[in-house]
């Protein structure tokens, strides 16, 4: 590096000459350009030392030059701004204009309909006063009102239709008066004993009337106690009211104010249960036999005599469903089915006018009855069985040939010369022979006994 660039001496900036501060000349197209070698270095004065210049750190950097070419590229955008502005503006006076415009053609157009609309109930007042028709006379000029009150004439057309109703005659309903349970003014202990003797005579309503009267004059009064007979109460006059009183739908409720002050005991939430599906099946009772079939057969086994307010009990729900669901099959041609069915509900001498008739006819239809044999038939086939079980027993009998020579019979037939050629055959051991005494056929059978002497070859 030169010396002079080593050197601790401050370094000041050069001043330009005259040279240096003259503008340089427009080119072609009207802009000066910044870099023009030619020209440009012809006028570098030659004092200007083409040394390395030194620069002292304290010094600014030197500012950008700014060319002409800037503000006009600036000018063009606030022009493109301003033009977007205006567009903008005038869009929104536009848009308010035409909405201020629409909504005054909006109103004129609902007044002008409100005017005909009141002019119209106008007319048809007048129509109705004149034909005393008071009372909708009235109410068409009350409604012109409400829309127009400055409506002209209407307010005294208004009071004419007044006064002509109020010379009308118009009867007066006298008022039916409400009747009110006399207040109990007995005290709290009087009531709780009243409680405790209607529970021993079981009467359930008195009960529960007496607790209610207690609960509302003290609610503090003993309340475990209180609450205990009201819930026994609630519960047996819920169980009399299915089992007894045929009240399906009261002994429900009952019960389930009962579950309010505690738990249902077992039987009574059975008895609730086969309440529930009696009124169930009964709701389906004409409407599909076989869903009430499905809901009377779970009650009928348990408690065949619960009943609703028809009086008809579940076991005779059961087979009455049955029986119309069986003529539903019968319809559909599916008599064994039918058959089935009906057999299991004419059980127990159990009579039913339209089920016996019902019950035979899917009988027969499920069970034709089947053609019997002829007897022509039988007559050739018992010949050609009969000699096929002979022969075996004419062959076992050959056997026992000699034993016949040994009968007692045989001195009386002297005549045949034949006889002492038979009893030279070995005869087998005659006390065997001799104890059976042979039949009448067999003395017969002896004037053929040479004919048997072929087997002793």
């Amino acid at each position: 590096m030169p010396e002079d660039l080593n050197s601790n001496e401050p370094t000041q900036p050069l001043k330009p000459t005259s040279d240096d501060t003259q503008p340089i000349p427009m080119g072609k197209s009207g802009r000066t350009s910044p870099f023009e070698p030619e020209r440009t270095a012809s006028k570098i004065p030659a004092e200007i030392p083409t040394s390395p210049l030194k620069v002292s750190p304290l010094t600014s950097s030197p500012e950008p030059e700014v060319t002409p070419s800037q503000p006009r590229k600036n000018r063009r955008v606030w022009l493109i701004l301003a033009g977007v502005l205006v567009i903008l503006v005038s869009a929104a006076i536009g848009s308010t204009l035409g909405y201020q415009s629409g909504m005054q053609s909006r109103i004129g157009q609902q007044s002008s309909q409100v005017a005909m609309t009141a002019a119209t109930q106008f007319q048809l007042g007048l129509d109705d006063l004149n034909g005393e028709r008071y009372d909708l006379a009235r109410t068409r000029f009350e409604y012109v009102i409400k829309l127009d009150p400055n409506f002209p004439g209407i307010q005294e057309k208004l009071a004419q239709t007044m006064i002509e109703m109020s010379r009308t005659e118009v009867p007066t309903e006298t008022p039916t008066p409400t009747l009110t349970p006399t207040p109990d003014m007995r005290g709290e202990q009087e009531l709780f004993t009243q409680i405790q003797q209607n529970l021993v005579a079981k009467h359930w309503d008195a009960a529960i009337q007496a607790s209610e009267t207690l609960r509302s004059k003290n609610l503090t009064y003993h309340t475990v106690d209180v609450d205990g007979m009201y819930y026994i109460a609630l519960r047996y006059r819920g169980v009399d009211r299915i089992l007894r009183l045929g009240d399906l739908e009261g002994g429900m409720y009952d019960l389930a104010l009962v579950q309010r002050f505690g738990p249902l005991d077992r039987d009574a939430d059975n008895y609730r249960l086969y309440a529930r599906y009696y009124a169930i099946g009964a709701s389906f009772w004409e409407v599909d036999w076989l869903k009430s079939i499905s809901y009377f057969e779970q009650v009928a086994p348990f408690l065949p005599m619960l009943r609703d307010a028809s009086g008809i009990a579940a076991v005779d729900r059961y087979r009455l469903a049955s029986i119309g669901y069986a003529a539903q099959l019968m319809k559909d041609n599916d008599f064994c089915k039918a058959d089935k069915i009906l057999s299991g509900v004419l059980v127990n001498n159990y009579k039913n006018s339209i089920a016996e008739p019902l019950a035979t006819r899917a009988f027969n239809e499920c069970h034709p009855p089947t053609n019997t044999p002829q007897p022509s038939e039988t007559a050739t086939i018992t010949p050609t069985i009969t000699p096929t079980h002979l022969t075996p027993a004419a062959k076992t009998a050959t056997p026992a040939l000699p034993a016949v020579s040994a009968t007692p019979s045989l001195p009386a037939v002297s005549a045949t010369p034949a006889l002492p050629a038979v009893s030279a055959t070995p005869a087998p051991p005659a006390p065997a022979t001799a104890t059976h005494t042979p039949p009448p056929s067999v003395a017969t059978s002896t004037v053929s006994l040479p004919t048997a002497v072929p087997p002793k070859k």
